[in-house]
């Protein structure tokens, strides 16, 4: 998010910042108010920086800014890693960010994913139980990745996503299927 920056945004006035704007780009010093009421939304309070469950939920806040602006390859992106740092959280895993923390859960996500008839076995990971629903997780994680792996190799594949279907995903079934997945970090 704005991190330190935004402590030193909230110094300054709005009028000092539009005037500083005014002298350079006119026409943006009469969006300056908007830019910050739209990125101020974002920030994590200073008093919570610490709460892993805090940023979990500024991050999906993030998420829903980017499908609202239908910023699609930056909303399914970040998905993929906020279903990875949500299940560490739920995990109790406070330095979510720690590869080796987050390699733990992407595996037992990755053994979820039904690669034959046989594989309801395979739903039951530890990480399963912060759901309610572990069938539905595996299928969304499926997809998520698919088409995750399409976007981070820019469509470098033998058969490529087509773009409108990436982008209704994520318009689409991205939120809903976040919001019924991980109700705790998806409410506001």
């Amino acid at each position: 998010m704005l991190g330190g920056a935004l402590p030193a945004l909230q110094k300054r006035s709005t009028p000092d910042l539009a005037a500083e704007v005014g002298q350079f780009a006119r026409p943006f010093s009469l969006l300056l108010g908007r830019i910050q009421d739209s990125y101020n939304s974002l920030a994590i309070p200073s008093e919570s920086a610490q709460d892993p469950r805090v940023q979990i939920q500024k991050h999906f806040q993030l998420l829903r800014w980017y499908v609202d602006k239908h910023l699609s390859t930056q909303a399914i992106l970040l998905a993929r890693e906020w279903v990875i740092s949500a299940l560490c959280v739920s995990e109790g895993i406070q330095d979510y960010r720690v590869f080796e923390r987050r390699k733990s859960i992407e595996e037992q996500l990755g053994a979820m994913i039904s690669k034959s008839e046989e594989a309801s076995s395979q739903l039951d990971q530890p990480v399963a139980r912060h759901v309610t629903d572990p069938k539905s997780l595996s299928e969304f994680w499926s997809k998520l990745t698919t088409y995750r792996n399409d976007l981070a190799h820019v469509q470098m594949r033998e058969k490529p996503i087509r773009g409108e279907k990436l982008e209704k995903f994520a318009l689409e079934e991205l939120i809903p299927k976040l919001r019924a997945l991980f109700p705790a970090f998806t409410q506001p």
